[in-house]
């Protein structure tokens, strides 16, 4: 299936500049057995691409990670599932400007979001364009309504 083969490239695309945060301290063991062992570590990015990743860091298998116990169940069984289709198919909606009252459909959908850690949106988006910008003046508008309205990572 093409999102299982396509997802982890663009992941690790994205680890590069902006890789997982992870808290100092804590226990990830349960996530090791996503780590690439130092004989299965892939060196294609040093190789093809010159781009050196230091060694001692753990790898994480991304591939792996994305297809493990991945399963596409119909929403009609599980209400988590009809929960995350209303709210992409909001997002979706709100990003082309289809609510009635298209600022309010945003504030209400950014106050079920959580604030990026780094000040960045609450939504990233991938686009394919060969200009800088891949975000028209309605999707920018929403998006900057609901990183306005979304919840703290962290609170006191």
């Amino acid at each position: 299936m093409a999102f299982t083969q396509v997802l982890p490239a663009f992941l690790q695309s994205i680890s590069l500049d902006d890789p997982m945060p992870m808290l100092e301290g804590a226990d990830y063991s349960a996530f090791s057995r996503f780590d690439w062992s130092p004989e299965e570590k892939p060196t294609y990015l040093r190789d093809a691409y010159g781009i050196d990743i230091d060694e001692r860091e753990l790898a994480t298998n991304i591939g792996m990670l994305v297809r493990d116990n991945l399963e596409f169940v119909d929403s009609r069984d599980s209400q988590g599932v009809q929960i995350a289709d209303l709210l992409a198919s909001g997002v979706r909606r709100s990003l082309r400007g289809e609510f009635a009252d298209n600022t309010s459909a945003a504030k209400l959908l950014g106050r079920l979001m959580v604030q990026n850690y780094k000040g960045k949106p609450p939504i990233q988006l991938l686009g394919f364009t060969r200009s800088g910008t891949a975000v028209d003046d309605q999707s920018a508008r929403a998006i900057n309504i609901m990183q306005a309205s979304a919840r703290a990572m962290l609170t006191r």
